[in-house]
C-alpha cells in the first residue's frame, strides 16, 4: 500500500510539475485534420457558445471572477471534454479565465494564449475520467486498477484547441484571488480530425 501511494504520488508530481501547455497522456492525433475558428467578445456575466463540428461545442461559461473554458457535446452536457484530458492534474488554470491571472505580479498564471486538447466522444470522456480519478485518488482503488491507469495507451482520438485573449479589462484587487473581468475579446481555433 505504501509503495503504491509513493509511486502514484511520484507520477502526480511529475505530471503536475511541467509547464501549463497542451499535452495529454491519453490523446493521439490524426494527421488528416480541419481547423475551425471562432471570434467573439464578452462582457462580464455573458456566456458564449459556438459549434466547432463533430457534434461538439465550445463554451465560455461565466463565473464571478471570469469564465470557464469548456468543450462538450452539442447536448451541452456538464462534461468538459477538454478538462478531462488536461494536465497537470491539479493547480493549473489554463481552462479558467480569471481576473487575478492578469495582475502585473501574477505568478504561475496562464498567458493570454492557451492551448488544450479535448476528447471527441462521451464514451472517451467517461473512460478517461475514470483513469483520472484513479491517478488522483489511488488509495480508493485496487492495485490492478491503479497499475493500468499509470500505463496510458494514448489511444483516445482527440482534437486540439487554442484560445487567444485580447482587450482584457480586468479589475484585480490587492487581495488575491478576487476581482472580475469587465470585458474581453477572444479568438479560438480548433483542429479536429476529418
Amino acid at each position: 500500500m505504501k509503495t503504491r501511494f509513493l509511486i502514484s504520488s511520484l507520477v502526480l508530481l511529475l505530471l503536475a510539475s511541467g509547464p501549463a501547455r497542451a499535452w495529454s497522456m491519453w490523446c493521439r492525433f490524426d494527421s488528416n485534420v480541419r481547423t475551425v475558428s471562432i471570434e467573439g467578445a464578452l462582457r462580464r456575466g455573458e456566456a458564449f457558445r459556438g459549434e466547432i463540428g463533430r457534434n461538439l461545442v465550445f463554451r465560455l461559461d461565466p463565473g464571478e471572477m471570469g469564465w470557464d473554458v469548456i468543450v462538450t457535446d452539442a447536448a451541452d452536457s456538464p462534461a468538459n471534454f477538454a478538462g478531462v484530458v488536461h494536465l497537470p492534474l491539479r493547480f493549473d488554470y489554463t481552462l479558467s479565465v480569471l481576473a487575478w491571472q492578469f495582475a502585473a505580479d501574477a505568478e504561475f498564471a496562464p498567458t493570454k494564449e492557451r492551448e488544450f486538447e479535448f476528447v471527441l466522444h462521451r464514451e472517451d470522456y467517461d473512460r478517461v475520467r475514470k483513469e483520472r480519478e484513479l491517478l488522483l485518488w489511488p488509495y480508493s482503488f485496487t492495485d490492478a486498477e491503479v497499475a493500468k491507469a499509470q500505463n496510458p495507451t494514448f489511444d483516445v482520438l482527440c482534437g486540439r484547441g487554442r484560445l487567444v485573449l485580447s482587450n482584457v479589462a480586468a479589475v484585480v484587487p490587492d487581495e488575491k484571488p478576487g476581482g472580475h473581468i469587465n470585458s474581453l475579446s477572444f479568438r479560438a481555433e480548433f483542429t479536429l480530425p476529418e
